[in-house]
């Protein structure tokens, strides 16, 4: 979660969203009304205007607004609606005390794709959250949940939240970000307490479409509580030093990917992808025949050779090298951009070969061992169609870490310096 002033959504943004978003619940269409707010001061475009009830929502869409409903979970009361400065908000009341609930919650049905965005945005007010743990916000897609949580400033003003893909964990199975059928707002309990929080002004955060940052979240249920975290931190970790560089990409699971989605899209970003669907790996591939190109990390699928020119051939630990592996230096010459150096201590990395009909490829940083000295074991490889670190990226500093990251997707899509 992040809090702030976020910039306001352009031409494109008004057209994806008439194109993504579907039916209401009620069966009516919403369609993108642009906010007047000034007391709320948000300067984007609403998705809609929430309401507490169904009848307000009708009344919205007769008057040629877009409107969505805010229906509480069992337990709790229904909102009631009022408006700052001319702008429809709803006033939620969260009654832990009163009626003895651990959860207030309330959920907002729609139908939505949110493949082109980073994630939503709203208007959040508070005056006193002494009662609440923490707020969750939900998105269903399919069986399952994506899941945020966060935690608003209560001092009485206005405040903008933005939910971001890229920081939601995952519970069940969900269908993915095209699949969208429920938002979802909860406070959590946390003493025995009642409070109120004010809510407006539901829109989306933009997106580069250029650049795709993809969570490879294939049977993310079924695996070890290790390998869940790395699924869910390190494409966190990229879309966030994307973002930080002006490079704001869009964020999507695996089973988001088809062939007309990645139209416009240069490069796909694969920060850690160590079992790739059949049918993402075919797309991918057949994206990079369209001259598209890869950005990727570590553990390289076999489903994934023809798509990078490159296989797998072994796993070299740390120990088998005088020194380790703890630091990456890229070439200058062939990494414009990229620090001289970039501290991490990877406890293994990856050995790959070219596939016998692709060129050999080029280095493009080298691991250093603890002594700084080279350990001739590659960091980057480049073929004609991707760009390939040798472990996961673990520095987590912008001026490192991120600064490489942005080096190499500019390496396969060189127009990202223009920004």
């Amino acid at each position: 979660m992040r809090c702030g002033r976020a910039v306001a959504a352009g031409s494109h943004i008004r057209a994806a969203l008439i194109k993504c978003l579907t039916r209401f619940v009620c069966g009516c269409v919403l369609l993108p009304a642009l906010s007047s707010a000034t007391g709320l001061d948000f300067d984007y475009r609403e998705m809609f205007s929430l309401y507490p009830s169904p009848s307000e929502a009708r009344e919205a869409l007769s008057r040629g607004e877009s409107a969505g409903v805010l229906r509480p979970m069992a337990g709790n009361p229904r909102g009631r609606s009022f408006t700052a400065n001319g702008n429809q908000a709803v006033r939620l009341p969260i009654l832990f005390k009163s009626a003895g609930l651990n959860r207030a919650a309330w959920d907002i049905p729609v139908r939505a794709d949110l493949r082109n965005f980073r994630g939503i945005r709203f208007q959040l007010r508070a005056r006193n959250l002494d009662g609440v743990s923490y707020f969750n916000f939900y998105f269903k897609s399919g069986d399952g949940w994506y899941v945020a949580e966060f935690s608003p400033v209560a001092d009485g003003r206005w405040r903008e939240i933005e939910i971001l893909k890229s920081e939601t964990s995952i519970e069940g199975e969900p269908a993915g970000w095209g699949d969208i059928s429920k938002f979802r707002f909860s406070a959590w309990r946390g003493d025995d307490l009642d409070t109120t929080v004010e809510i407006a002004g539901l829109g989306v955060l933009p997106a580069d479409r250029r650049v795709v940052v993809v969570r490879n979240s294939s049977s993310f249920a079924d695996l070890p509580g290790g390998e869940r975290s790395a699924v869910l931190r390190h494409p966190r970790r990229a879309a966030n030093f994307l973002t930080e560089s002006g490079v704001p990409p869009v964020f999507i699971e695996e089973r988001d990917l088809d062939r007309d989605f990645l139209a416009s899209t240069r490069v796909v970003i694969l920060p850690y992808a160590p079992n790739m669907p059949g049918t993402a790996a075919r797309i991918l591939t057949e994206f990079t025949r369209r001259e598209g190109k890869l950005v990727g990390f570590h553990t390289l699928p076999d489903n994934l050779g023809e798509a990078t020119g490159l296989r797998q051939v072994d796993l070299v630990r740390r120990d088998q090298v005088s020194g380790g592996f703890a630091a990456i230096a890229p070439d200058s010459e062939s990494l414009p951009g990229a620090p001289d150096k970039v501290l991490q201590n990877s406890w293994n990395i990856a050995a790959y070969e070219a596939l016998p009909s692709r060129r050999p490829p080029r280095e493009l940083a080298q691991w250093l061992n603890r002594q700084h000295e080279s350990t001739g074991h590659p960091a980057l490889l480049e073929t004609d169609t991707a760009v390939w670190m040798s472990h996961v990226l673990l520095n987590p500093e912008i001026d490192q870490g991120g600064r490489l990251l942005l080096a190499m997707t500019a390496r396969a899509f060189p127009d990202l310096w223009r920004r």
